[in-house]
């Protein structure tokens, strides 16, 4: 896993005073639900699924969302800025010492309110590197 990195450009990260690692396990649950909450108050109507991947190494950190039409079509979606602080701060504080974080997570979001989410901590993501998807820009 890799080290957590500075605050993104133009974002205070809200945990920058504390140490990383700081989330205990019903913290970074809640932190998990709220960002469910922040998805589905921009989901149309209609919607199957929403999908999103945060990537982040150093000071470096993207997002891509998408949802699922009902005819199963994926269509690009904007998530909110306040989901990429979210995962920025869960990421800060699910550092462990000696070992580090997590450089992706994918979170799913199905209707009408089950999620799931898979952090990744071994291998280094594809980044896309477009403004567009850039967090904190």
């Amino acid at each position: 896993m890799s080290q957590p990195g500075p605050p993104e450009p133009g974002r205070p990260r809200s945990t920058e005073q504390e140490p990383p690692g700081r989330l205990d396990q019903a913290a970074q649950q809640k932190l998990i639900q709220e960002l469910g909450r922040a998805l589905l108050r921009t989901a149309p109507p209609g919607w199957q699924e929403v999908g999103v991947e945060y990537r982040a190494v150093g000071d470096y950190s993207e997002l891509a969302a998408h949802l699922v039409a009902p005819n199963g079509t994926l269509v690009p979606l904007s998530a909110p800025a306040e989901v990429g602080a979210m995962f920025a701060r869960l990421r800060h504080g699910m550092h462990e010492p000696d070992r580090g974080t997590w450089l992706s997570a994918i979170y799913r979001l199905q209707r009408p309110s089950s999620y799931s989410v898979d952090f990744n901590g071994d291998y280094e993501p594809s980044y896309d590197r477009s403004e567009e998807r850039r967090v904190g820009k």
